[in-house]
């Protein structure tokens, strides 16, 4: 098995090479302390696995990981911080990093961990729900919002039949799985993306609306974010559907 790449982007110098050291010989390693480096080397490389600091000369953590999900850089995050509050821990989660440890650390924990994102064993990898829950998430779209959930299941099904007209089938359709009419299934799900719009100034809309000035309606959404979950399963991101 290829030896897995790993980029380290922590701006502190003596914990940078340290860990570097600790990790030598089970990763291919490349290091930086520049956010704005640490996205060159994700897209030369291609690196599988990140330990990211949020405090980069260049380029804040916050920013970098926004960065990357904008250019579609899916190394998995593992965050290493001593600025760690509750706003940022909520800003990371949002951003798909999958651990995030508060600094000083021991070295053995941040192996292990690290040692967890690296097993590709196929069972970890997300199913198509896990995967859109956090597609949404990333969006601002909450999972207190009954569209949230309506969401998921209707994207789910357009991947599988693209051709099904949303409001006759669709809708009904998901009223169905989830109990609810299609009507209810329609007005919840323009009622979370509305919601959720509010945020698009942030970055992470445009990637996949480039240009877009008002709000996609629930057609478009759904069919966009179907084309992510048919992307995703083509490249074997998350476990094929039963």
């Amino acid at each position: 098995m290829d030896v897995q790449k790993l980029l380290i982007a922590d701006y502190n110098e003596d914990f940078r090479e340290a860990l570097k050291t600790y990790l030598a010989g089970k990763y291919q390693i490349f290091t930086c302390d520049n956010g704005r480096e640490a996205i060159e080397i994700l897209k030369r490389e291609n690196c599988q696995l990140m330990i990211l600091d949020l405090v980069l000369a260049g380029m804040d953590g916050i920013s970098l990981l926004n960065v990357m999900l904008e250019a579609g850089l899916t190394p998995k995050v593992m965050v290493v911080s001593a600025f760690l509050s509750p706003f940022s821990e909520e800003m990371v989660g949002r951003l798909r990093v999958c651990y995030a440890i508060r600094k000083p650390c021991d070295l053995d924990v941040v192996a292990a961990r690290l040692a967890e994102l690296a097993v590709p064993i196929h069972s970890l990898l997300p199913d198509s729900r896990a995967y859109l829950s956090d597609l949404l998430r990333s969006l601002h779209l909450t999972s207190k919002h009954n569209g949230f959930g309506y969401l998921v299941e209707a994207i789910r099904l357009r991947a599988r039949n693209p051709g099904d007209p949303i409001t006759k089938v669709l809708y009904p359709a998901v009223g169905e799985i989830c109990g609810c009419t299609g009507r209810q299934v329609e007005r919840s799900i323009r009622s979370a993306l509305t919601a959720a719009w509010c945020y698009q100034e942030d970055g992470i809309w445009k990637r996949y609306f480039p240009g877009l000035k008002k709000r996609p309606s629930n057609a478009a959404f759904i069919a966009r974010m179907a084309e992510e979950l048919y992307a995703a399963q083509t490249a074997g991101l998350i476990q094929p559907e039963e």
